[in-house]
C-alpha cells in the first residue's frame, strides 16, 4: 500500500492537491505493475496478467488475484496426496506421486527495487508543488 501525506502549510493551488497525489500514486502503481508483469515467472501467464490495482486519494494498492502467489513469493515443500493415490492438475500430463519443492521467487520484491518511485514523484508532484 503507498500513501502520500502532504505536510506543507503553502501549498500553491491547493484545491489542485488531492487529484496530483493521486495522479502520482497512479504512476507508482502502473510503473509498478508493468514492471512485475514484465518479470513474473511464467507458465500459463496467468500470474502475469493479475495484477490489478486501485488508487483512492491519497491511498494506492496493488494486489495479485491468482491463489498461488504465496508459493511463487516464498516456495513450497513437498506435495503430496491426501485423499487420492497420485496427483493431478490440468498443466500434467499425467497422474504423479508426488511434486518436488518448489524454491522461491521473490519477483515481486525485484519490481518494487526496480519502480523509479523518486523519479515519478520528482516529475509528477514536486514540480508541480514548485509551481
Amino acid at each position: 500500500m503507498i500513501t502520500i501525506t502532504i505536510e506543507k502549510p503553502n501549498i500553491p493551488n491547493p484545491g489542485e492537491a488531492e487529484a496530483k497525489v493521486s495522479e502520482t500514486i497512479q504512476r507508482i502503481l502502473d510503473t509498478l505493475a508493468s514492471i512485475a508483469e514484465e518479470i513474473a515467472p511464467r507458465k500459463t501467464g496467468q500470474l502475469a496478467a493479475s495484477h490489478t490495482y486501485t488508487v483512492e486519494g491519497n491511498t494506492g494498492e496493488l494486489t495479485n488475484t491468482t491463489d498461488y502467489l504465496q508459493y511463487v513469493l516464498y516456495g513450497r515443500g513437498w506435495v503430496f496426496p491426501v485423499e487420492k493415490k497420485a496427483l493431478y492438475w490440468e498443466e500434467l500430463d499425467h497422474p504423479v506421486a508426488y511434486a518436488r519443492p518448489a524454491e522461491p521467487n521473490d519477483y515481486f520484491t525485484l519490481a518494487i527495487d526496480a519502480t523509479p518511485v523518486e523519479s515519478i514523484v520528482e516529475e509528477t508532484f514536486i514540480d508541480w508543488l514548485k509551481g
